[in-house]
């Protein structure tokens, strides 16, 4: 499944054309940020309403920062040459899938049910022995196996942070197969029946 787009990129370029234009005006902030997302969804929603469109989340303030950061240029010329054949030349910005990893901290309570195998020649000196060997510091809890799943409870959160962001898997298989979609369009019999010989072969080794 391809990425959620904007309600924007179905429109037409002559509307996103005269939108941006009037975006641009109106001083909508071509930095994507905190500090200038509401100042651009106020900007947006307002031109919005004169095309009868309604902004509905973050993807359609994106969108025209995006639309506006490629075309800039071709925006500007069509504005002053007038030229309206160039708006057919505006690219559309396309959003991808995107994974996001992150990471919480905090505090719990837990408890952790453990095992391990401790010889002795008294089931009864097995407490004592374990208990002196910590004292001594030969043994500590880490060393058992867990045989129940942990139980946690009490969470309290202190804070998170994003690690890191990547293009999705998802995204580049697709990539992929529009890629290999193409290349099998353009292969004579003779080399469709190797493929699909060499395709067979891998499949009896899955």
């Amino acid at each position: 499944m391809s990425a959620e787009q904007s309600q924007f990129s179905n429109q037409p370029k002559k509307i996103l054309y005269l939108i941006s234009q009037k975006l641009i005006s109106d001083d909508f902030d071509e930095e994507y940020s905190t500090d200038t997302y509401d100042s651009n969804h106020t900007i947006l929603s307002d031109i919005s309403r004169m095309f009868s469109i309604d902004v509905v989340d973050d993807e359609d303030v994106q969108f025209f920062t995006k639309f506006i950061e490629i075309n800039k240029k071709l925006i500007s010329e069509i504005s002053e040459t007038k030229d309206r054949s160039l708006i057919d030349k505006l690219v559309i910005p396309i959003a991808k899938t995107y994974e996001m990893l992150y990471n919480t901290w905090g505090t719990c309570t837990y408890e952790e049910f453990l095992k391990q195998e401790i010889d002795s020649y008294d089931e009864q000196w097995v407490r004592i022995s374990i208990l002196r060997q910590q004292s001594d510091g030969y043994w500590d809890t880490y060393e058992g196996s867990q045989y129940s799943e942990t139980q946690y409870d009490n969470y309290e959160e202190s804070d998170w942070s994003i690690d890191s962001v990547r293009e999705s898997n998802k995204n580049i298989q697709e990539n992929n197969f529009k890629k290999t979609t193409k290349v099998i369009s353009s292969m004579d019999k003779k080399s469709l029946l190797e493929l699909k010989n060499i395709i067979d072969s891998r499949l009896r080794l899955l």
